[in-house]
């Protein structure tokens, strides 16, 4: 009996669980792939994300310097 007659009729979550990590990580290319995009996404659309250019939440070039140069608890 065969449950998958071609590599097509793979479910994309349990294909991507299945495939070898990346060398250094613990997911493999499909899975890395699609957050990198959600997350790029995100960051983009978020209006309020502090590296954003939009007036007039934009922070300046400096302050943006400053805030990189920071570690977050010490932000508070």
């Amino acid at each position: 009996m065969y449950f998958c007659r071609s590599v097509d009729d793979i479910d994309l979550y349990t294909g991507a669980l299945a495939e070898k990590p990346l060398d250094g990580s613990f997911l493999g290319p499909t899975i890395t792939c699609l957050l990198t995009d959600q997350f790029v996404r995100l960051k983009r659309g978020d209006r309020f994300w502090y590296e954003t250019p939009e007036s007039p939440q934009a922070f300046t070039p400096g302050e943006v310097l400053y805030i990189k140069g920071k570690d977050i608890p010490l932000l508070a």
